[in-house]
């Protein structure tokens, strides 16, 4: 929201967000690869521009008093560079590069854009901090940046006033179709006590760990990459197959992942699945011009049964997807993030890596509490029970612009937040643009030879079903 005296952008953070601040390996971003001709110069206008549509870019995060959050206007530009390819092999490294380099969250910005050039082919990186823009947000950053090196005087739909997840903004048949009077006099009875509890504990979070937090998390852990992507005529059948089944792409892409992984990893429990939902269509107009996060998820459980074909299970998993989505699982997810009392839900974030790698995050000023008995704790110890061992994000086929006057978007991937657990070992997004289906692995890198062997049978086993 823009200041009415300062005319500057600044507003507080919303628990979600504030999750995010706290939580490491908590950095966005898309490649976006393009054919033609970029001129830098129009670039840099606008990367300039972009700013002034959406100035959550340009922020940095503040603490008040209170120790409440605040998103308000950075003094610091804006990072964007140029760098000449040497080769095509560069490309991955300079990603790997970016996606170690933690932000500074109290001078900020909470973001930076690069401009990739090689012969013939420029690829525009945009990486963010989690706690200012999604999945969905990304699509619209780059495609509103394109639009303004095409065009310097193009037009962009926002919005400063972001509609927020929270239950005062939730359309009204999803709130009619959530009443449950059982159900809510058990959840508030729930909640009063996490808030007697959590008060009682007297946790503190002090800001200056933040910073440490970060250095410790990117220090300790690497991540592997692993692009591949079918053909036109590959994604044609393979969603033709999907329609012919009346099963979604996304659940198609989940239950072979669940096949192969089986045979490949049989030492872990490779059945409790992540899916990013995305929290937009259950709020206004507003939300839809918002770049702000809107995340939400729903946690699948599901055995692939290799006594039934793939076609079978897929649809079976199909349905659980589709029945839990119906149940709103993720109003549930705006419920918590809503109510649950202030830090709560940051504390059982970081109780969460504290407990999963302790020789890493050992001597933190809350560590000992964290990992007792205190309240963040029992929810932590509880998620990672039940934490999913493999993520699938897909964007699906983006309704966006892809040809312009000097140049082509020819595809997009999308690198989603990480943050490594030894079950959820593998993040996999996906995303259809030109009528062609990118692939992206997301793997810790004690997990790579597993992931390398994945991907691998993955694209065998999906083939071998539509041919």
């Amino acid at each position: 929201m823009l200041n009415k005296i300062t005319k500057t952008y600044e507003r507080k953070l919303l628990p979600l967000e504030a999750v995010f601040v706290r939580s490491p390996g908590a950095i966005v971003g898309i490649v976006a690869k393009l054919s033609g001709n970029i001129d830098e110069s129009k670039f840099l206008f606008a990367v300039n521009k972009l700013i002034t549509y959406y100035p959550i870019l340009h922020s940095k995060i503040n603490w008040d008093k209170n120790d409440e959050m605040w998103f308000i206007e950075s003094e610091s530009p804006i990072p964007a560079s140029i760098i000449e390819m040497a080769s095509e092999n560069d490309f991955e490294k300079i990603i790997s590069s970016e996606w170690k380099k933690e932000f500074d969250i109290e001078n900020g910005p909470l973001s930076r854009f690069i401009l990739l050039k090689s012969l013939n082919k420029f690829h525009i990186i945009f990486v963010a901090h989690h706690s200012i823009t999604d999945g969905a947000g990304l699509l619209k950053i780059i495609e509103s940046l394109l639009k303004l090196i095409n065009n310097k005087r193009a037009e962009l739909q926002f919005d400063y006033g972001e509609c927020l997840p929270s239950i005062e903004n939730l359309n009204k048949s999803v709130q009619l179709n959530n009443k449950n009077p059982l159900k809510n006099i058990a959840y508030n009875s729930l909640l009063k006590y996490f808030d007697y509890q959590w008060n009682k504990g007297k946790i503190s979070l002090p800001k200056e760990d933040i910073v440490k937090i970060q250095k410790t998390y990117f220090k300790a852990f690497n991540y592997l990459v692993i692009l591949d992507e079918f053909t036109e005529k590959e994604t044609q059948l393979f969603i033709h197959q999907c329609k012919k089944h009346n099963i979604t792409v996304n659940s198609a892409i989940a239950t072979a992942i669940l096949a192969c992984r089986d045979i490949i990893d049989k030492n872990n429990d490779n059945h409790n699945y992540l899916v990013p939902v995305n929290l937009r269509r259950y709020l206004g107009e507003k939300a839809q011009n918002s770049i702000s996060c809107y995340a939400g998820s729903i946690d699948i459980k599901y055995a692939y049964d290799p006594l039934k074909s793939y076609w079978e299970n897929a649809e079976i998993f199909n349905n659980k997807f589709n029945k839990a989505l119906n149940n709103n699982l993720d109003i549930e997810k705006i419920k918590a993030i809503s109510y649950l009392p202030n830090g709560l839900l940051e504390a059982s974030i970081l109780s969460q890596r504290f407990q999963t790698f302790p020789e890493v995050f050992n001597g933190f000023s809350y560590y000992n509490k964290l990992t007792s008995k205190n309240i963040a704790s029992l929810i932590a110890k509880k998620s990672i029970k039940e934490s999913p061992s493999f993520t699938i994000t897909n964007l699906g086929a983006p309704n966006i612009l892809t040809e312009f006057e000097n140049f082509k978007l020819e595809n997009i991937v999308i690198y989603p937040s990480y943050t490594a657990y030894p079950k959820a070992s593998l993040i996999l997004s996906v995303i259809t643009l030109n009528n062609k289906l990118t692939f992206s692995y997301h793997a810790v890198e004690n997990y790579n030879d597993i992931t390398k062997k994945l991907k691998e049978m993955f694209k065998e086993f999906i083939l071998d079903k539509i041919y």
